[in-house]
C-alpha cells in the first residue's frame, strides 16, 4: 500500500513538472525558442528535384494546394477575393500570396505575380512581417496582386514557379508551384465603351487654384481615384469636357500615375492619377475678368451594383468661377478710358471756376470804378469842372463821342444840357445865367445818376492818366 501510494506521488509530481515545462514552451522567450539554425540544419537537408507536374485547376478561391515541394516549416496560401457582385469583366479583383516561415530558416524566396490569357495583373504590395502565431515567432510574407478580367467566360488564373532556399539546402532550391484556379467571370452590358471604368467607387477632387493674372499660365491639378483607371480612358473623358469658355484658353491634360499617393485603406485596389491642366486667362476687359471652369462628370460602371452596368454613375466635380485682373497694358488703357471723360470734365469745371472768378473780379472792378466816377462827378461845383471829370472818366474828348458810344435817351439829354451850360453865349443876360447855376445841380445830378457802365468795361486812357 505504502509502494502504490509513492508510486502515485511520484507520476503526479513528474505530470505536473511536464505541463509546466509546455507551458514554459508556449511562451516565446529568447531561453525556450529553438535556434533557427539548428532547426534548419535538421528540417532541411540537401535534396534532388525533378520538372513540376502543375496540379489539376481548381474552383476554390483559398487553397494552400500546389505542386513540387516546400521546406520544412513553410507554407503557401493563396487566396482570392472577388468583388460584391463576384468576378466581373474589367472588374479588377484582389490576390493575395502569404508565405508563413514557422523555422525562420528562408534565406531567399522568388516569385512571379499571377498570370493568365484573359487576365492583366499589376502588383499592389510586398509586406514582410515577424508575427505571432501560436505563441512563436514566424516570418510572415504577403505578396498582393490585383488582377483584372479581360473576357467573360470560364478563364484559367495560374501561379508560376516559386523557389525557395534555406539555410543549408545546398546548390539545389525547392520549387513549388500553387495550384492554378478555374474561375467563372460575369459579362457586362456591350453598348458601353470599354474604356469606362469598373469599380465600386470613383473620386476626384481639385487643388486650389494660385491667384491669376491675365495673359499669365497656370496649372490646374486633379486627382482621380478609383478602380481600373487608366491614363487613356481618363484622356477621352476629359477632352470631351474640357472645352475653353470665353476669356479663358485650357489645354491640354497631362496624366499620370501618381506613385506618391499611398493606397486608399479601405480600396487596396484603387489607384490615384494625378492631372495637370495648363489654364491661360486672356488679357481682355477693363475691370476684373471672369471665366467658369464647366462641370467635369467622369462616368464609371459600378461593380457592387446587383445588375452592373445597367445604368452609369459618375464622380463629379462642381463647376467654379474664376476672376482674375487684367494685364497692365489693358489696366493703363483701361485707366485711360475710364478716366479721359472725368478728367475733361474736371477741367472744364476748373475752367469754369477759374473763369467765374474772374469775371466776379472784373465786374467788383466796374463797379468799384463806376461807383468812384460818380462820386468825382458829384463833387463837381461847375459846368467846367464837371465836363473835364466826365471827359476824363469816358476817355472821350468830345460830347458828341459820349452819346455816339452810349446812346442811352437821359444820358443824351444831361450831357447836352451840360454842353450848353458851359458853352452859353457871352451876351447872356444875368437872369439866364442865374437860372443856369440853379439848373446845374439837376443837370449834374441827373448826369450822375444815367451815367452809362459801358464806360468802364476798360480803364480809359484819359482815367488812368488822370489818377496815377
Amino acid at each position: 500500500m505504502a509502494r502504490l501510494i509513492r508510486d502515485l506521488t511520484l507520476g503526479a509530481l513528474l505530470g505536473i513538472a511536464g505541463l509546466a515545462a509546455a507551458q514554459a514552451f508556449d511562451i516565446p522567450t529568447p531561453a525556450n525558442q529553438p535556434s533557427a539554425q539548428s532547426s534548419a540544419m535538421t528540417a532541411t537537408q540537401p535534396h534532388t528535384q525533378g520538372p513540376i507536374v502543375p496540379l489539376p485547376p481548381t474552383e476554390d478561391l483559398v487553397s494552400a494546394s500546389g505542386a513540387g515541394e516546400l521546406p520544412e516549416g513553410v507554407t503557401v496560401e493563396t487566396d482570392i477575393a472577388p468583388t460584391a457582385g463576384g468576378l466581373l469583366v474589367r472588374a479588377p479583383f484582389l490576390v493575395t500570396l502569404t508565405i508563413l516561415d514557422r523555422t525562420r530558416s528562408l534565406t531567399d524566396h522568388r516569385l512571379h505575380r499571377p498570370h493568365g490569357d484573359a487576365f492583366v495583373t499589376r502588383r499592389i504590395s510586398i509586406d514582410q512581417k515577424l508575427v505571432n502565431l501560436n505563441g512563436r515567432l514566424v516570418n510572415r510574407y504577403v505578396y498582393r496582386f490585383a488582377v483584372t478580367p479581360l473576357q467573360p467566360g470560364t478563364a484559367v488564373l495560374s501561379f508560376a514557379e516559386m523557389t525557395f532556399r534555406t539555410v543549408g539546402s545546398g546548390e539545389t532550391p525547392y520549387t513549388f508551384m500553387p495550384v492554378a484556379r478555374q474561375l467563372s467571370i460575369r459579362p457586362l452590358p456591350g453598348y458601353w465603351p470599354e474604356y469606362l471604368p469598373v469599380a465600386p467607387k470613383l473620386s476626384i477632387r481639385a487643388d486650389d487654384l494660385p491667384p491669376l493674372s491675365a495673359g499669365q499660365p497656370v496649372d490646374w491639378h486633379l486627382r482621380v481615384t478609383g478602380e481600373g483607371l487608366t491614363a487613356q480612358a481618363l484622356q477621352k473623358m476629359l477632352d470631351e469636357q474640357l472645352l475653353s469658355p470665353a476669356h479663358l484658353r485650357v489645354g491640354t491634360p497631362e496624366i499620370r500615375l501618381a506613385t506618391d499617393t499611398p493606397v486608399p485603406a479601405d480600396d487596396l485596389l484603387a489607384e490615384t492619377y494625378s492631372i495637370r491642366i495648363p489654364l491661360l486667362p486672356a488679357p481682355a476687359g477693363q475691370d476684373t475678368t471672369e471665366a467658369k471652369l464647366p462641370e467635369l462628370r467622369l462616368p464609371y460602371l459600378d461593380s457592387r451594383a446587383a445588375e452592373p452596368g445597367q445604368q452609369l454613375r459618375y464622380a463629379a466635380l462642381a463647376p467654379q468661377t474664376l476672376h482674375w485682373a487684367p494685364s497692365t497694358g489693358q489696366r493703363v488703357l483701361g485707366g485711360i478710358g475710364y478716366w479721359w471723360w472725368r478728367i475733361g470734365v474736371m477741367l472744364l469745371l476748373v475752367y469754369a471756376g477759374a473763369y467765374g472768378v474772374r469775371d466776379l473780379r472784373r465786374r467788383w472792378a466796374i463797379r468799384q470804378r463806376y461807383r468812384a466816377a460818380q462820386a468825382r462827378l458829384a463833387a463837381c461845383a461847375d459846368p467846367q469842372a464837371l465836363l473835364r471829370t466826365l471827359r476824363q472818366e469816358t476817355g472821350l474828348p468830345s460830347v458828341g463821342q459820349m452819346i455816339d458810344r452810349a446812346p442811352n435817351p437821359r444820358f443824351m439829354a444831361a450831357v447836352k444840357a451840360l454842353d450848353r451850360l458851359c458853352y452859353r453865349p457871352e451876351n447872356a443876360s444875368l437872369d439866364a445865367t442865374d437860372s443856369a447855376h440853379v439848373a446845374f445841380p439837376s443837370v449834374r445830378d441827373e448826369l450822375v445818376r444815367w451815367l452809362p457802365r459801358v464806360f468802364f468795361q476798360a480803364v480809359a486812357p484819359g482815367h488812368r492818366q488822370g489818377h496815377h
